[in-house]
């Protein structure tokens, strides 16, 4: 059973709309995109293992996407934890191209178009998590359970060479095709239960309620400041020009196209990259419009709920919005 969803990545979805409000000659636009591209890979990855877990019980394995916890001051995430009365599971994916070697002493190697290329080893990496996850169930009073742990590798196209003995390499690194075959197999060498239903309720309520949301400053990441961004709704359908609003209508001149909620992807790209409130002046100059009776409309529009009194008024997306 899903226990916690896997939404947009934070990173993504910032990146995302940095790339919709800078100029297309922003000196900066390059990286972003590349970092786009890197970050994307992975979160379909990621999703590429939801996909091949659908087939797992929904009774007996408790999935929890996008962990990210914290043990002596130390943030750590874990891409999927798989909770059950036996054992824990961490899956670690890794979306790579080409073919991935692993040598005799246990070093990785990526291989494309025939070159060679040295890689950081997930071993570290998962023992890494495997050790921070043990802390941190100890800290809080739960029973010591399992941990086992895969290297899911998501590119169906991408090959494993693998030349070490290594028990854990040769047993727990796979393609994420193989994974609930694998784990039914895992599941079925447990006899014993090491966590009892108000014990694996308990840890559940730890994991949701102790998960830190990750944040980031994607502005001061990459040395942007909001003068660079083009003020203005461009056409979401030509996308070659700057709209112009009449009586709460967007019109594009260049391909006639019109629209009534052209600015909600703006506004939500200011949530998601500038900040998490957005005042009514703020408001009129990201959307170029000088009417603040046309600002406060759209605002309401998109349901946005104001706080503050009146001078000191900002607007905030609602609750079930998956904005920063």
């Amino acid at each position: 059973m899903i226990k916690k969803q896997r939404f947009k990545s934070q990173k993504v979805q910032a990146l995302d709309a940095l790339l919709r409000c800078l100029p297309e000659n922003h000196r900066k636009r390059f990286l972003i995109q590349s970092d786009y591209s890197k970050y994307w890979k992975g979160l379909q990855g990621e999703r590429s293992i939801d996909y091949e877990l659908a087939d797992l019980p929904t009774d007996g394995y408790d999935i929890y996407r996008d962990v990210r916890l914290v043990s002596d001051s130390y943030t750590f995430q874990i891409d999927l934890l798989i909770l059950t009365p036996y054992f824990l599971l961490i899956i670690e994916s890794k979306n790579l191209n080409g073919i991935v070697h692993i040598d005799k002493t246990n070093q990785f190697f990526q291989i494309i178009e025939g070159k060679e290329t040295k890689i950081s080893s997930p071993l570290h990496q998962v023992h890494r998590q495997v050790f921070r996850l043990q802390k941190w169930i100890l800290s809080h009073g739960i029973p010591h359970i399992p941990i086992k742990w895969f290297i899911a590798f998501t590119n169906p196209t991408m090959t494993i060479r693998n030349e070490s003995n290594d028990y854990e390499i040769v047993h727990n690194i796979l393609h994420a095709e193989s994974l609930t075959d694998t784990i039914r197999s895992l599941a079925s060498t447990f006899q014993k239960k090491s966590l009892s239903k108000n014990e694996l309720n308990k840890m559940h309520q730890f994991i949701l309620s102790e998960h830190k949301p990750p944040t980031t400053d994607i502005l001061n990441d990459y040395n942007i400041s909001i003068q660079d961004f083009e003020k203005g709704v461009r056409c979401p359908k030509c996308k070659k020009s700057l709209m112009r609003i009449s009586r709460l209508i967007w019109y594009c001149d260049h391909c006639g196209h019109k629209s009534k909620n052209a600015h909600v992807q703006k506004i939500n790209d200011y949530f998601s990259i500038v900040n998490s409130q957005i005042s009514i002046q703020d408001g009129g100059e990201w959307l170029n419009i000088s009417s603040r009776h046309v600002i406060r409309k759209l605002f309401y529009s998109m349901k946005l709920v104001a706080k503050g009194n009146t001078r000191n008024r900002v607007y905030v997306p609602p609750a079930s919005m998956n904005v920063k």
